[in-house]
C-alpha cells in the first residue's frame, strides 16, 4: 500500500489506515523526561503506563473504538523502514498497546480495528508539525507540564534555528512564558552536566519546574548564580559561570530538596515563598543561615530575619491576612449573629480601607 502524505498543516489531512505493528512511540517526545533518543518501545510504554493515566483512554477504546476523525500524526521512521513514529497521539497509542496486552476481553471487530486499521496522517518531517504541537500543548487546549513545554520549545529553537521570540509569537504566548521556561531549562541542563540533577529521575507530576523558572526572573537569584542575562531575554547556553556552581547546587536544594532526600524543599507555597527565597539569596548571612538550617520547619522565615530589610514582612502580613479572610468566607454559613464577631469584622473592613487608601496615595506618588 502506498501511503499518502499530508504535506503541510494547511493541506486537507490524508488519512491512512495502518497496522499497529508499524507504529512506534516517540522517544523524542518532550514529556518522556530522562529517556534517551534510543529508548525502546517497551521502555517508553512503561513510562507512559506509570505517569500518563491511560485508564480513561483504555475505557474509551473498549466502549467506542478508535475515532477515525482524530488520526495519529506521524512521520516515517529513519531507523525502521516501513514504520512510522507517532509525533502526536502517544498516549492513545500506548493505551491501545496496553489494552491489547491486558487480559480484558474485547470483540473481534474492535481487535481488528486496533491491530490493523489505525488511522494516521503522515507528514514529511517533524519540523512541519512544530507550530501545531506548540500551540496545542504549550499554550493551547491540551497543555503539557511546564518542563515538557520547555524541552520542546528549546529543541525547536536549537534544531530548526527559530528564534525563541518567534516561537512565542507563533503559539500565541504574549507573556514571555516560553522564554522563562527555556531559561529554566538551560540552567537545569547545566546542573545535569555537573551531576546536581538527573532528568531520568524526574516524575513530571511531582516536579515543580515552575519554581525554578519563576525565581530566575528575580534579580537577586540571577546575581546569586552569576547570570548576566536580563529577566526578559533568553539566557545564553551555560549561563551560570563555573565559580557559581556551588550556588547552583544550593539553589536546587532549596527549591527541590537534595537528591538523597536528606534535605527537603524550603518552598511550601510558590507565592510568597519564592520572593522570600530571592530576598534571602541577596544577603550572605541569611543565605548561610538557610543553608545550615534548611530542615527546620520555619527555616525560610527565620532566614528572612537576617536580611537588612523588613519589606518582606509587609508582604507576608498581607498574604496571611488575605488567606485568613478567604478561610473566613468559607465559614460564613456558621455565623449565628454573634455581635462581637460582627464588630471585629467591621473593624477589619475599616482598617483595610485605611491601609488601602494609604497604599494608593504612595502608588500615586503623593507621599
Amino acid at each position: 500500500m502506498n501511503e499518502q502524505k499530508t504535506k503541510t498543516l494547511q493541506d486537507p489531512i490524508q488519512i491512512n489506515y495502518v497496522k499497529l505493528d508499524r507504529l512506534l512511540l516517540d522517544s523524542e517526545n518532550p514529556r518522556f523526561a530522562g529517556l534517551s533518543k534510543n529508548a525502546s518501545d517497551n521502555e517508553i510504554l512503561s513510562k507512559l503506563q506509570k505517569e500518563m493515566h491511560l485508564d480513561e483512554l483504555i475505557d474509551s477504546f473498549e466502549k467506542n473504538g478508535f475515532y477515525n476523525t482524530e488520526p495519529l500524526l506521524t512521520v516515517e521512521s529513519k531507523k525502521h523502514k516501513g514504520k512510522f513514529v507517532v509525533i502526536e497521539g502517544n498516549r492513545r497509542l500506548a493505551a491501545i498497546k496496553t489494552l491489547l496486552k491486558s487480559e480484558k476481553k474485547i470483540s473481534e471487530k474492535l481487535k481488528t480495528q486496533l491491530t490493523k486499521q489505525i488511522p494516521v496522517a503522515i507528514y514529511p518531517d517533524r519540523q512541519t508539525l512544530w507550530t501545531y504541537l506548540g500551540f496545542r500543548h504549550i499554550n493551547g487546549p491540551q497543555e503539557w507540564d511546564s518542563y515538557s513545554k520547555a524541552v520542546y520549545a528549546l529543541r525547536v529553537h536549537k534544531e530548526y534555528k527559530i528564534p525563541i521570540e518567534k516561537i512565542a509569537e507563533r503559539i500565541g504566548d504574549r507573556h514571555l512564558t516560553v522564554i522563562k521556561m527555556c531559561n529554566g531549562l538551560r540552567v537545569l541542563e547545566q546542573a545535569e552536566k555537573e551531576g546536581y540533577f538527573k532528568a531520568e529521575e524526574v516524575e513530571l507530576r511531582r516536579f515543580y519546574f515552575s519554581h525554578l523558572y519563576t525565581i530566575l526572573g528575580y534579580d537577586n537569584t540571577r546575581k546569586y548564580l552569576g547570570i548576566r542575562n536580563k529577566q526578559k531575554e533568553i539566557f545564553s547556553e551555560n549561563p551560570v559561570p563555573r565559580k557559581y556552581f556551588n550556588n547552583l547546587r544550593l539553589l536546587l536544594e532549596f527549591l527541590f530538596g537534595s537528591k538523597d532526600g536528606a534535605k527537603k524543599s524550603v518552598i511550601k507555597s510558590q507565592n510568597p515563598d519564592l520572593k522570600y527565597l530571592d530576598n534571602v539569596l541577596g544577603h550572605k548571612l541569611a543565605t548561610n543561615y538557610l543553608r545550615e538550617n534548611s530542615q527546620e520547619f520555619s527555616s525560610l522565615e527565620n532566614a528572612l530575619s537576617y536580611t537588612d530589610t523588613e519589606d518582606y514582612k509587609l508582604e507576608d502580613f498581607v498574604f496571611k491576612a488575605l488567606n485568613n479572610l478567604r478561610k473566613t468566607a468559607g465559614y460564613l454559613n456558621r455565623y449565628k449573629g454573634n455581635e462581637e464577631v460582627y464588630k471585629q469584622m467591621k473593624e477589619i473592613a475599616e482598617l483595610a480601607n485605611t491601609i488601602l487608601e494609604q497604599m494608593r496615595t504612595k502608588r500615586n506618588g503623593k507621599n
